[in-house]
């Protein structure tokens, strides 16, 4: 009779357990469907952006990049050979 009862006991705590499981997947379920519903109410658009952008302007000094240094033109290139490895040579620097 002890089994038996334990058998029981573990039965019901499964089920509840199995229909616990069921009610939250329930629920991520339903919770997620409505995200995915209001999904364009939680992400910004590109207006959004746009007058964020123009509303921060006015209160935030703009982040400035370093200063490039300008890398001086490549001399034309003449078609000797020796001129061709240093115009390849500048116009590495130059792109990069």
């Amino acid at each position: 009779a002890p089994l038996r009862k334990t058998i029981a006991e573990v039965k019901d705590a499964s089920e509840a357990a199995t229909y616990a499981s069921n009610e939250d997947l329930t629920a991520h379920k339903t919770s997620f469907e409505s995200y995915c519903r209001d999904s364009n109410k939680n992400f910004a658009t590109k207006s959004d952006l746009a007058a964020a952008q123009l509303g921060s302007a006015d209160t935030y000094p703009p982040a400035t990049a370093p200063p490039k240094v300008k890398m001086p033109a490549p001399a034309e290139f003449s078609g000797k050979r020796p001129d061709w490895k240093t115009f390849i040579s500048h116009m590495n620097v130059y792109f990069t």
